[in-house]
């Protein structure tokens, strides 16, 4: 989700998702693109937007990290922004 403000690529263009999480703020650099864009809520005003990103990217030691970011969201039960 983000908000209707920041700026985004057009749908089907190629973007750059950049992940940080840990202690150590490690990134991840993901490459990808938009695949759809939909208002959060069902009005036509709405301040946030859902956004699909698909990655395209085969590295391995990058979808580790994505991996074990997943986990540890999944072992966390909440979303805990800036964890």
């Amino acid at each position: 989700m983000v908000r209707v403000s920041e700026k985004l690529p057009q749908v089907l263009e190629s973007a750059v998702l950049d992940l940080e999480q840990g202690e150590s703020n490690e990134v991840a650099r993901l490459n990808g693109y938009l695949h759809s864009v939909a208002a959060f809520e069902q009005k036509p005003d709405s301040e946030w937007l859902q956004v699909t990103f698909r990655f395209v990217d085969q590295d391995a030691q990058k979808l580790d990290y994505l991996s074990r970011l997943i986990a540890r969201g999944t072992a966390q039960k909440h979303f805990v922004p800036g964890a």
